[in-house]
């Protein structure tokens, strides 16, 4: 009976591989609304966009004061973990947070100016 069970999980194993999680770097391409919450119980949002091309990202980033920041970054697609990092001209962010399997929101958490941080959330615009 033992053998039988392990034969069939193996044989699942071999019919499913990576069925747990596995994203396409394509999937996350296309325009995004960061939510950053602040701290008067307010959620800041500003825009992004991303490109997945040759193993990473790069794209750009609206700031509040409507400048276009740079981004870059990676995913690791074999569990949606997210790195992006963003160069404003006074500051820069760095944000670690993983992706949904559906390439359709991400969170983590941020970090900015050198001394704060505190989480993020993406979700991708409807219609992409």
């Amino acid at each position: 009976m033992s053998k039988t069970i392990v034969c069939l999980i193996a044989l699942l194993a071999l019919v499913f591989p990576g069925s747990a999680f596995s994203l396409n770097g394509n999937e996350l391409s296309g325009d995004w609304t960061v939510t950053w919450p602040n701290n008067e119980n307010k959620q800041n949002q500003n825009d992004m966009s991303l490109t997945y091309s040759d193993g990473s990202f790069s794209g750009t980033y609206i700031n509040d004061g409507k400048d276009s920041c740079p981004v870059s970054g990676a995913l690791a697609k074999a569990n949606g973990h997210l790195i992006l990092h963003i160069k404003c001209p006074k500051w820069g962010i760095e944000m670690d947070g993983t992706a949904s399997a559906d390439g359709k929101m991400a969170k983590g958490t941020y970090w900015a100016y050198g001394d704060a941080s505190g989480p993020f959330t993406m979700t991708k615009h409807e219609s992409q």
